[in-house]
């Protein structure tokens, strides 16, 4: 489960129970987390206060931020920053074999998704990207044909494309939403939404991954 915007009445919601949080950093916040106290800060306030009774596995820092959306592109500064302070804070606290650090990557980043093994990331992005995926890499202790969905493409383009932007990948995907047109969206109803949905998860938890990455997405 993804927790956009982290606060005390949906972290109490959450404790005792079994689901795995992914907790956002949301855009707006990340200046101010690049000042060390200040990160230091959100992290005892919203994860080591809460880490022995709800099950938060990841911290995605910002959403969707890139140097080609004006609405996000301000912020390409502070993104490496906050994971490198948010990363020595988890760190300090011994739980980074237990929480890990994602950012949630903008698909127009990629190029040539198809076939997933072709795909790269833009030119005019690289330098952005590949110094996080190499902090990513750093930090962790898609093929021509046979796919059925576009989910498992997507999933593997963006594998194909973090190996060929840094070589060796340690670095793991974590599927933070997926979603269906909605506010009048062609094909949108809550019929077909539920078809997806049912079988988006009925596919994650057969355990088959993807071509490129077999075994649990």
């Amino acid at each position: 489960m993804r927790v956009y915007d982290p606060i005390p009445e949906t972290l109490h919601a959450l404790k005792d129970n079994n689901i795995q949080i992914m907790l956002c950093i949301p855009n707006d916040k990340l200046q101010a987390l690049t000042d060390p106290k200040e990160a230091y800060n959100w992290v005892v306030a919203n994860v080591i206060n809460y880490i022995k009774q709800v099950r938060i596995i990841y911290i995605s820092v910002g959403n969707e931020i890139s140097p080609l959306i004006v609405g996000s592109s301000q912020f390409v500064p502070f993104l490496l920053h906050v994971m490198e302070n948010v990363q020595l804070v988890i760190t300090s606290f011994r739980l980074n074999n237990r929480v890990k650090l994602s950012m949630a990557i903008e698909t127009r980043l990629l190029a040539n998704t198809y076939p997933p093994s072709q795909s790269t990331f833009r030119g005019d992005v690289t330098s952005f990207i590949k110094s996080i995926i190499e902090f990513l890499n750093r930090t962790t202790q898609p093929d021509s044909s046979g796919y059925t969905n576009l989910f498992d493409a997507m999933l593997d383009s963006i594998y194909y494309a973090i190996e060929i932007t840094i070589g060796e990948n340690k670095v793991e995907i974590a599927v933070s939403e997926s979603g269906w047109p909605s506010e009048g969206g062609f094909g949108a109803s809550m019929g077909i939404a539920t078809i997806y949905y049912r079988n988006l998860i009925d596919h994650v938890k057969s355990k088959a991954g993807t071509i490129h990455k077999p075994g649990n997405i």
